[in-house]
């Protein structure tokens, strides 16, 4: 497992945020890849920005499909933990899956939202677990730490910094951003992408997110930082300064 770091791009529109930020793509599990990518950045931003306030954003799905959920939560919960270092946790669909089962989103999973998350990676995190679909939420409950759980617990839909928006998959292009729903934020693709893309974007901010590993890249007004890494072994974190942008790459070969 090893680092590379992409060369600097122009920040798209020249959007900055309000101080340096970092923001890191699904993990899904793999605790190893977030351990290295925590590493790194503990080192890497005192030195870049000596004396600087930074923000350090994680942009959801911390679970699922990986072998090491609970690995995940503690580590994100955890964080890096540099009083210059402000950091925030956003709620992914996989996220809300396990957060609602447990009992702390104040929503119902239907039978068919169950199903899906069984599907999508969610049989990986309840063999971690140790406990079955249907269980209360005593159950999941009883599997957290209190970092882990307090990590599910303080997960927030978005984060707005500057001219960047920060939110796991996108937002709606027909609404105002003071009106988006929650669940378009942990689960749009389309017609998301497609605006952001285009010349019609109806919004004065970039847009970072996660959630679609075919949408990873820079583009007109958003950055895609989800590297698809259950798949790839690639974890991806983006950052963002007056320099420009770059990707922070863990590779697991």
């Amino acid at each position: 497992m090893h680092l590379e770091l992409a060369a600097w791009k122009n920040l798209p529109g020249r959007r900055l945020p309000e101080r340096p930020l970092f923001a890191i793509g699904d993990i899904h599990g793999y605790s190893d890849a977030l351990e290295r990518m925590l590493t790194h950045l503990a080192e890497y931003i005192p030195d870049a920005y000596p004396g600087q306030e930074v923000d350090l954003v994680f942009l959801g799905d911390l679970i699922d499909r990986g072998p090491d959920p609970l690995g995940v939560l503690e580590l994100a919960g955890k964080g890096l933990g540099q009083s210059a270092v402000r950091e925030t946790l956003l709620m992914g669909n996989h996220d809300w899956y396990l957060a609602t089962a447990a009992g702390f989103t104040g929503e119902v999973m239907t039978e068919g939202e169950i199903g899906s998350w069984l599907t999508w990676g969610g049989s990986e995190t309840l063999t971690a677990l140790n406990v079955e679909p249907y269980e209360g939420q005593a159950a999941y409950q009883a599997c957290f730490t209190p970092t882990q759980a307090a990590a599910l617990t303080r997960m927030e839909w978005s984060f707005s910094t500057g001219d960047v928006f920060c939110v796991h998959a996108g937002v709606d292009p027909f609404q105002p951003l003071a009106s988006q729903q929650w669940r378009d934020l942990i689960w749009i693709r389309d017609p998301f992408l497609a605006a952001a893309e285009g010349d019609a974007w109806p919004f004065d901010v970039t847009v970072v997110h996660g959630h679609t590993p075919s949408a990873h890249g820079m583009f007109a007004n958003r950055i895609g930082v989800d590297s698809g890494g259950y798949a790839t072994g690639i974890f991806t974190a983006v950052e963002m300064s007056e320099q420009g942008a770059r990707f922070h790459h863990v590779i697991d070969e």
